[in-house]
């Protein structure tokens, strides 16, 4: 029993932090009358930077990043022309 603790601690650590680490972000466009309309979910928030970039640099409009699961903001930003 005692050779298998350490993979169950492992597995254990594995389960609980993999789902962090992959954490999912909504991605919003803010319309003119301020109500958010989302765009997408993406999963890590690297990506979710990447697309935001992406989507501000592609069409005018003000995007942000909400975490659900920290239920905040994380970023924001205005494309041109907006």
């Amino acid at each position: 029993m005692e050779a298998r603790l350490p993979l169950l601690v492992a597995a254990t650590i594995n389960l609980i932090w993999g789902p962090l680490m992959d954490a999912k972000f909504d991605i919003f466009k803010k319309l003119p009358d301020g109500h958010p309309l989302w765009v997408k979910a993406v999963v890590g928030l690297e990506e979710a930077k990447n697309q935001l970039a992406h989507l501000a640099a592609s069409s005018p409009g003000e995007y942000f990043i909400y975490s659900a699961r920290n239920g905040r903001i994380v970023q924001g930003r205005m494309a041109a022309g907006a």
